[in-house]
Parts: structure tokens; C-alpha cells; sequence
């Protein structure tokens, strides 16, 4: 078993004031809504696009893992994997790990919004409990909206995870013992380029904003 998450100050999330998780490449991805048909550049015919936040042309790692420095001092773990089962998996199994009462922020998308800040934040503290509750009933938008990121703190602390808009996982802690949670879920330890780097589409499901309106009214979420 990995070592818990630890309480560590109370500095707000790194991610508050950025403007996503992942610094993803300067040409974002085009959004679409689905239920869809994704064209794919160059192709006389339309398929299908995968149950995933985002897609990307020929992108299809096994699943990987890999700790990083991304800024000096201050480590993270990334991993990815194209099976929505596994990635539930390991967000749920990673959640075990944290204390009974958690800090939540989630961030929505807006439609036609500045592309600059497109982020509709809201943020809140409810149990560890009432926040799984909540993911299980909503699997579907939590884990495949490619407009949300959903980001879970130990209330007081400063280790957290998150799961952002290309659907990657990220767990910002000094804990080195996580990587066993990832290699008994079956995910590789390597460096792999990451689905952001190139051009890519976002999923995004009918009207998401108003999807999330019932998650962010049962964890008394507020908006700022």
C-alpha cells in the first residue's frame, strides 16, 4: 500500500490560478459535442471517436506512468490509459488513500467563452464520502466530459489529485510509494508523449454545463 496523502499547508491548488493542468501545446484541440461523428484529417469517411475525454489521430499508448519534476522541487505523477475502465480504477483506488474530509475544485468550460480563461470555476470541502457518492452517479460526465477537470485535495493539505480535460491523470505529491498502485492496475512505467502535444478533439457531452449543475448542487459547490 502507498503511504496516505499528507496534510502539508494551506496554500490553494496550483491549478486555481493556471489556466489548465496539463500546459498543453500552444494549438489546442477543436471541440465537439457528442453524440458525434469525429472526421478524420485526410479520410473520405467518418468514425466513430473513442469513450474519451479527447482523441487524437493514431494516439494509443498502453497505459504509462511516470513521476516528474514539473517545476523545481515539486514532483507529480502522470499516467494515461485509453480503457475508461482502468482509469476509473485507478482514480477511485488513488481516492482511498485520502483523509474523510477533502477540498474539491472542478472546472467547467463555458460555451463561447474567451479562449484566454474559458474556465467556469467552482470550489468546495465535503467529505470523501459525499464526493465518490457523487462520481459514481455521474461516471459518465466526470470521466468523459473533455471540457472538465475535476482536482481533489486533503482538506488543509497541499497533495491532491486531478483528472483534466484530455482525460489524464495526474497526482501531485512527494510520495514515492504510488507507483505501485500503477503498476498492480497494469500501467507501465515510461515516458510517452502526451495526448495534448499534438493536434487532437475534445469530446464533450449535450449540454455539459447544465450536466454538472446536479454534482456542484450535492457537493455545495460554489462558483468564483
Amino acid at each position: 500500500m502507498a503511504a496516505g496523502m499528507r496534510n502539508r499547508g494551506r496554500e490553494a491548488f496550483r491549478c486555481y490560478n493556471a489556466s489548465d493542468l496539463s500546459s498543453r501545446a500552444s494549438s489546442p484541440g477543436s471541440r465537439v459535442a457528442a453524440p458525434l461523428l469525429l472526421r478524420v484529417q485526410g479520410a473520405n469517411h467518418m468514425t466513430t471517436p473513442p469513450a474519451a475525454k479527447a482523441v487524437r489521430e493514431g494516439y494509443a499508448p498502453p497505459p504509462f506512468f511516470f513521476r516528474e519534476e514539473y517545476q523545481p522541487g515539486e514532483h507529480r505523477w502522470t499516467a494515461w490509459t485509453g480503457a475508461l475502465a482502468e482509469l476509473k480504477t485507478l482514480f477511485f483506488r488513488v481516492l482511498e488513500c485520502f483523509p474523510e474530509e477533502v477540498e474539491v475544485l472542478l472546472k467547467v468550460e463555458r460555451e463561447n467563452a474567451s479562449p484566454r480563461d474559458p474556465w467556469q470555476r467552482y470550489c468546495g470541502t465535503c467529505s470523501l464520502e459525499a464526493l465518490v457518492t457523487a462520481i459514481r452517479a455521474q461516471e459518465e460526465l466526470v470521466f468523459r466530459d473533455g471540457g472538465s477537470q475535476v482536482c481533489v485535495r486533503c482538506a488543509g493539505g497541499s497533495d491532491y489529485v486531478a483528472l483534466d480535460e484530455h482525460g489524464i491523470f495526474f497526482l501531485y505529491t512527494e510520495e514515492e510509494g504510488f507507483a505501485n498502485y500503477f503498476r498492480e492496475l497494469g500501467f507501465e512505467e515510461r515516458r510517452e508523449p502526451l495526448l495534448y502535444e499534438s493536434g487532437h478533439w475534445h469530446v464533450r457531452p449535450p449540454q455539459p454545463e447544465e450536466q454538472w449543475q446536479g454534482i456542484i448542487e450535492q457537493l455545495k459547490l460554489t462558483a468564483f
